[in-house]
């Protein structure tokens, strides 16, 4: 970034669907055309459903789900600066233990939401038990595509701790996931997935698509998913 004229303050504050975010763009992305795709996701989320967003950025979904949805929400980034913004915004927003921010690769922290949301119980909810997640966001469409292996297995390391497959044949429904991409072509939706939503044109041949579908048990337990095992859960 460079500065053309004036002072070098790159701290902005600003208010969006009822909430406010403040951050230093010139250490983080936020691109403002985005806002009614960030209204239109958050809509799907219904209250006191788990969100996990391990590309947060300064939490445009995370805010919106948390304050507007009432939500719980596992944000992470990799970027420090986002993180730091995050935090930030989940004060002003006065949103203290219903967003968990951490830092870390996006993989990663794929990888072990089902286990800190089982087993580090983050929300303190009383009366409940340890919850599983509903929605996973991936707002990276440059590369979102290269994350997609992170699901497989993902509920394996946990399939033997007491109560987790219980709890997973008890859920209503599987969770989904929301990856953003970026393409030149659109095939027309297959039958397993639940959403194919044009986002924006961001240069000519060069669209932006989010993609919505569930992530099936098959998928989740892959190395030892048995039909037998998880009867009467609909995959």
């Amino acid at each position: 970034m460079e500065l053309l004229a004036g002072e070098p303050n790159y701290l902005v504050t600003l208010w969006q669907s009822g909430c406010r975010y403040r951050f230093d763009f010139s250490k983080v992305y936020y691109n403002p055309r985005l806002s009614t795709e960030h209204d239109l996701l958050s809509s799907q989320i219904e209250k006191d459903e788990v969100v996990v967003d391990a590309f947060a950025g300064v939490g445009p979904f995370a805010m919106r789900a948390a304050a507007n949805r009432k939500a719980w929400v596992l944000a992470s980034d990799l970027n420090p600066a986002s993180v730091e913004a995050l935090e930030t915004n989940v004060k002003l927003n006065k949103l203290h233990g219903r967003v968990s921010v951490s830092i870390g690769d996006g993989r990663e922290k794929i990888r072990e939401a089902v286990r800190t949301l089982w087993l580090d119980k983050p929300f303190k909810i009383p009366n409940t038990s340890p919850l599983l997640p509903d929605h996973f966001i991936i707002n990276l469409p440059d590369s979102s595509i290269q994350f997609l292996d992170a699901f497989r297995d993902l509920y394996l390391p946990l399939s033997n701790s007491e109560g987790f497959l219980d709890a997973v044949k008890k859920k209503s429904k599987l969770p989904l996931l929301h990856c953003y991409c970026f393409t030149r072509q659109v095939d027309d939706a297959e039958n397993d997935i639940c959403q194919l939503k044009f986002v924006r044109a961001v240069a000519p041949h060069k669209d932006m698509y989010r993609i919505t579908f569930e992530l099936p048990l098959e998928l989740l337990l892959f190395s030892s998913y048995s039909p037998d095992e998880m009867k009467g859960k609909q995959v």
